[in-house]
């Protein structure tokens, strides 16, 4: 059953990054905007440009390790690896995209993280 949400939170936590590519309302509360508190100066189209390959390594990764860790039997032996690069890579986005909202992202990342170095804990 473990096994089962984990995935769930992989697939969903991948997936989530599209976010960024929702259109943005007029609200400057909304959380998922191309601007970097780390580098105030780069444009939002230079944003895109960079983060949109890492976005999409992100989705491709999280869904594999999702579906390694339901038991596709091809993608057993690199589901592991394969979450840890994409909850790495998130960390990224978020880093360079930051806004006070994703403070959970993080911590979802430290458990997709947790749960692909010790995937016996997923078995219990």
């Amino acid at each position: 059953m473990l096994r089962i949400v984990y995935g769930a939170l992989l697939l969903f936590h991948g997936w989530g990054h599209l976010a960024w590519y929702v259109p943005a309302p007029a609200d400057d509360a909304f959380p998922f905007r191309w601007s970097s508190p780390m580098f105030p100066r780069v444009s939002a189209a230079t944003l895109r440009k960079i983060v949109t390959p890492v976005i999409g390594v992100v989705i491709v990764t999280l869904s594999i390790a999702a579906f390694g860790a339901w038991g596709v039997a091809a993608l057993a032996g690199i589901w592991p690896g394969a979450a840890i690069i994409g909850a790495v890579l998130s960390l990224v986005v978020m880093a360079l995209l930051w806004h006070p909202w994703l403070v959970t992202g993080p911590m979802v990342n430290m458990i997709l993280m947790a749960g692909a170095l010790y995937p016996a804990i997923l078995s219990m």
